[in-house]
């Protein structure tokens, strides 16, 4: 027998619930939440400007450039306002320079500079088309 993959969303707390196989069982039997009537009005909202879709486990979409969470229609980087490369390098630099040793900053920034140059370098290879387009 096939293992149910569904889930469906507690109306209470809004967290993922495993379905039951039978169809007549009520798939909440057995959850146990906070019981907060306020935590589905505390799920986080899509950051995009002027979108209002709540965010569940199935359509939260965690942008690697801001750290922020956006819904799926706003998941590329053009939908929502999202920063620059150059401003996350930057942040990163700067994360990266606050936690290593001066020598182990020194190292690991000369290394992405051999790896990045050599990627610019050469416009036939198919990462420049992929930083060419941050």
């Amino acid at each position: 027998r096939a293992l149910s993959r569904q889930v469906v969303l507690c109306p209470r707390c809004g967290g993922p619930v495993p379905a039951a196989c039978d169809r007549g069982a009520d798939p909440l039997e057995g959850h146990t939440c906070d019981g907060s009537p306020d935590a589905l009005s505390q799920r986080k909202r899509c950051a995009a400007k002027g979108c209002r879709e709540l965010l569940g486990p199935s359509n939260k979409v965690h942008c690697w450039r801001c750290q922020q969470d956006v819904c799926i229609r706003h998941r590329f980087q053009e939908e929502h306002d999202c920063v620059t490369v150059e401003v996350a390098v930057a942040s990163a630099l700067r994360a990266a320079r606050a936690s290593m040793t001066p020598t182990e900053f020194a190292d690991a920034h000369a290394t992405l500079q051999k790896v990045f140059g050599n990627i610019l370098s050469d416009p036939g290879n198919d990462k420049y088309r992929t930083l060419k387009k941050a």
